[in-house]
């Protein structure tokens, strides 16, 4: 009988032991020699359209700083007309600007929401801290719209004033308003360089 159960467990011992090995050899496969490469398709897509809309902004954002310096110019030589006129493009732009912060912020929302089932887990951490951090450019973005406002608001007043005769007031606060917009660029700017940054490390699992 001893003899019979050894006869028995020795071809289920080769057996456990084969499968083992097998099991062994997929484990190093599967996580040491080949990752699944994922990016769900509604991720790619919101990047796609945040990186149009990002294009959008920077393009608004170039236009109407350069539009303030034009104003800064007007109002030197008292053309309060034309300055008047640039003023009033630089607050429907801001609104614009706005709006594809939102926008903005939906794709940012989306590709948040997929990033569980990127793979390789070292790309899905990538792409968390490239959300983060656009994320914080959009807050800023937000920052730098309200101080804008605030300065073509009193721009505006300022120039109506001078169109009317009046006193033309407002020139310390301006200055500080400015002061706050450009620390406010120089933030978004940054941002913008480290998100473009880790998503090309993030791409680099992909290639």
């Amino acid at each position: 009988m001893a003899n019979l159960a050894l006869k028995i467990l020795r071809p289920v011992r080769f057996l456990l032991i084969l499968l083992l090995i097998v099991l062994a050899v997929f484990f190093i496969w599967r996580f040491f020699i080949y990752a699944p490469k994922i990016v769900p398709a509604p991720f790619l897509e919101a990047r796609k359209e945040g990186a149009m809309i990002s294009q959008v902004i920077v393009g608004l954002t170039e236009d109407s700083n350069q539009r303030l310096k034009l104003i800064g110019t007007l109002e030197s030589v008292s053309d309060y007309d034309q300055a008047l006129r640039l003023v009033l493009k630089n607050l429907e732009s801001n609104k614009e600007i706005r709006d594809r912060a939102f926008e903005l912020s939906r794709r940012l929302e989306t590709m948040a929401g997929n990033i569980s089932a990127v793979e390789p887990k070292e790309a899905q951490f990538k792409a968390q801290e490239a959300v983060a951090t656009e994320l914080s450019l959009i807050s800023k973005l937000i920052s730098y719209n309200q101080l804008l406002s605030q300065l073509l608001e009193v721009l505006r007043a300022k120039i109506i004033a001078g169109t009317n005769g009046g006193r033309l007031e407002g020139a310390a606060e301006i200055s500080v308003l400015i002061g706050q917009i450009n620390e406010e660029i120089t933030v978004i700017n940054g941002l913008n360089r480290k998100f473009n940054e880790t998503m090309a490390e993030f791409d680099s699992y992909f290639k």
